[in-house]
């Protein structure tokens, strides 16, 4: 609809696709709508029940949309660039999308901008991929709730879109472009096959060693080693371990280990198992409740987000 409002307001031209009449694109969107629901509906196998006092279908659907918003209203506990707060910052998804993307892919991203808006004066519908992915980013910008990169996934296919449209644009200029499009493809699956087995804790170049120093939560730190932790645990014949991580818990089913949870302010002799997040503070109060074990070397790393001590 903004690509269709934004190309109306140029003059029409033979050469360029025509723009669908009104009633045309409410007929389209009405469509997009029915299909979008009929989709989600399915995902809940097409229930129906009461939710905020009306019968609708789907109700877990739009109880889950105001437990969100509720949630988004009270805001959430956070961490970015070295600074902890509740209500979120505006900027947090741009520095999310900055540190947790692939370089070459967001370079050909930021070209594809470009080359669409570019191309928008020959055909309009270029603008609808920018569009849909500057309403995702926008509306994240706005929340409260800043706790992953994952909460903005949507605008990454549509960026997708825009990068194949200047992948395409340098394909065709000649060999030297050619080039360059293959270095960029070459350096994203060197990317890829780099942040394997640990996708969700990766970040790119630009986050430099300390990405927990950036930020923390579901981008580089959410119980996901808690398996390897435990495994660790037992090839060292550790039988008592005190804890201060996300998904600590899980330990005591892993494994045949004592577990016990590190509060702020204590201080642990022997083992000691800590994730980012909590060594960060985000989550704790005093935040610096688990600084003191940067004093110490740990033992061992473990996976990506957890150390030992």
């Amino acid at each position: 609809a903004a690509a269709w409002l934004a190309a109306r307001r140029r003059l029409p031209d033979e050469s360029r696709p025509a723009l669908p009449g009104t009633r045309q694109l409410l007929e389209h969107a009405l469509v997009a709508g029915v299909t979008g629901f009929a989709v989600v509906w399915t995902a809940y196998r097409f229930s129906v029940g009461v939710a905020g006092g009306l019968l609708l279908p789907a109700p877990e659907f739009w109880r889950g949309l105001a437990d969100v918003a509720q949630h988004n209203g009270e805001g959430h506990p956070s961490f970015l660039l070295g600074e902890y707060g509740r209500d979120g910052w505006w900027y947090y998804f741009p520095v999310a999308v900055a540190v947790k993307t692939p370089l070459p892919w967001l370079l050909a991203a930021l070209a594809g901008v470009l080359a669409c808006a570019r191309g928008a004066r020959s055909d309009w519908r270029l603008l609808a991929p920018l569009a849909g992915a500057a309403t995702v980013l926008l509306f994240g910008m706005t929340a409260r709730i800043n706790i992953g990169v994952r909460h903005v996934l949507p605008l990454y296919p549509l960026l997708a879109v825009a990068a194949s449209v200047a992948i395409v644009a340098l394909w065709r200029t000649g060999v030297p472009a050619r080039a360059l499009s293959a270095a960029l493809a070459a350096w994203l699956v060197v990317n890829v096959a780099g942040a394997h087995p640990d996708h969700l804790a990766w970040f790119n170049e630009l986050a430099g060693d300390h990405p927990e120093r950036i930020m923390v939560d579901s981008n580089l730190d959410w119980g996901q080693d808690m398996l390897r932790v435990a495994r660790e645990l037992e090839a060292r014949k550790i039988e008592a371990v005190a804890t201060a991580c996300f998904g600590c818990q899980s330990l005591a089913y892993l494994s045949t280990v004592q577990v016990i949870p590190l509060r702020p302010g204590m201080r642990a002799e022997g083992w000691v198992v800590a994730s980012e997040t909590q060594l960060n503070g985000s989550y704790v109060k005093p935040h610096d409740a688990f600084r003191w074990l940067l004093e110490h070397e740990p033992v061992a790393r473990i996976g990506r987000s957890v150390r030992l001590y």
